[in-house]
């Protein structure tokens, strides 16, 4: 609603516009200009006419029924009448738009309507749809209509249009017991699970957390209930110690202690899964349950010792490492209330060993230490480190020192070996950037 406010900002503005309207009408009318003579009545030329008549009206012509000039246009007051006339009208679009989208036209379409709508994406299409089914306005032959149709989007071998509203209109005719047997089988072969993935690519370190992401066959987001869920390993079961309510994030499992090397692991679990949030009873309405299970591989490494690690300080390969890394630039930009350094490093050449360094900002007279890095031998693509630092860093010509240090090289895996030295990059101007 606009309100008493807001209905008198609507007759101002069409006030002011309707003044403009005026003044651009009596620009454009204008004024007579010059000596010759007119019929009043219809305009008609009257120069070395010598009757007492109009030729084209028939009007008789008396001084006051002739006029001299012709009118012209007075540009001031026109361009002046329209402005103001685009401007009001253009305020009144914008306060009137938000209001004329508000009106759904679409109690008005038919259902063949609505149906062509949702298969395009029309969001607007499903939720009138959903109100006419709420109301009992849909026939039963529309009803199996509708549901025909989106049991054959959700089939579909590519990701169908607005599937989401698709798939939240069939499991509301589920809730409400208006599917058949066959159509809520064809439902639930939409939501499969998909076999797990484990994070940090199927490497884990021997005392370390195991974690691993489990999917669905369904694109969208599902809230899932766990009724059991257990990991084995090697013939060992490992507690999970999170069980996420939702499909796509990560499982965390207890520290891993086996032995280094490669084994065999098991996920077993039982869950149900259900996208809708409507409560039948105060709880969640769920799929019936299914059973998830899945092996795999896992390589476990030695507990990470960086003492073990040799480092690798051949002049020659010190030459080549200076010769292969660079630095674009150093930038710091704000980010959800801290300050973050941004330091962009290229390679011109593929890196010849493993390294791991920690990160040093030389600025002014004083070190400031910003974490560490490792990149593996092979590397010939851009890296972007970013490194929460101090606020009071001046903008002015920074070095960024690389200084090898075993205990960073633990991200890198089962690595040996490293190269043993210091890089100096710069220097480069500090640049501020806009979050």
């Amino acid at each position: 609603m606009l309100g008493a406010t807001g209905i008198s900002n609507l007759l101002t503005l069409a006030a002011v516009g309707f003044g403009g309207l005026v003044v651009c009408a009596l620009g454009l009318r204008g004024r007579r200009e010059g000596d010759t003579p007119h019929c009043r009545k219809c305009a008609y030329n009257l120069t070395g006419l010598t009757s007492e008549r109009c030729p084209e009206c028939g009007s008789f012509l008396s001084p006051s029924s002739v006029v001299r000039g012709v009118y012209r246009p007075r540009w001031t007051p026109l361009i002046t009448g329209a402005v103001v006339l685009l401007g009001c009208a253009w305020m009144l679009g914008s306060i009137a738009y938000p209001h004329v989208r508000m009106i759904n036209v679409r109690h008005h379409y038919s259902f063949q309507g609505l149906i062509d709508g949702l298969g395009k994406g029309d969001r607007l299409s499903y939720s009138e749809l959903l109100r006419r089914d709420c109301v009992g306005s849909l026939s039963e032959a529309e009803t199996n209509q509708l549901i025909e149709m989106a049991l054959a989007e959700q089939q579909r071998s590519s990701t169908p249009i607005n599937q989401q509203s698709w798939f939240n209109l069939l499991c509301r005719l589920d809730r409400s017991g208006t599917l058949t047997s066959d159509q809520r089988t064809q439902l639930y072969q939409r939501i499969h699970l998909k076999e797990p993935y484990l994070w940090r690519d199927a490497v884990v370190r021997s005392g370390d957390r195991l974690d691993f992401i489990l999917w669905h066959g369904f694109e969208q987001s599902l809230l899932i209930r766990w009724l059991d869920a257990h990991v084995s390993i090697g013939g060992t079961d490992f507690p999970v110690v999170f069980k996420p309510q939702r499909l796509g994030t990560k499982f965390f499992v207890s520290q891993v202690d086996l032995e280094p090397g490669f084994h065999t692991w098991e996920f077993l679990g039982h869950c149900q899964m259900y996208p809708g949030w409507e409560p039948d009873n105060g709880n969640l309405v769920h799929s019936p349950t299914e059973e998830a299970r899945f092996t795999g591989k896992l390589e476990v490494l030695p507990v990470f010792d960086p003492s073990k690690i040799e480092l690798l300080d051949d002049p020659g390969l010190t030459e080549r490492m200076k010769a292969s890394v660079a630095l674009e630039s150093i930038s710091i930009v704000a980010f959800r209330g801290n300050q973050k350094l941004r330091l962009p490093f290229t390679f011109e050449h593929p890196l010849p060993a493993d390294v791991a360094f920690d990160v040093v900002l030389k600025v002014a007279d004083r070190d400031i230490m910003l974490g560490t890095l490792a990149w593996s031998s092979g590397r010939a693509f851009r890296s972007v480190q970013s490194y929460t630092c101090d606020s009071s860093i001046p903008d002015q010509k920074a070095y960024v020192v690389l200084r090898t240090n075993r205990e960073a090289a633990e991200p890198l895996g089962d690595i040996r070996s490293v190269w043993s030295g210091e890089l100096v990059l710069g220097p480069k101007t500090i640049q501020r950037e806009k979050p």
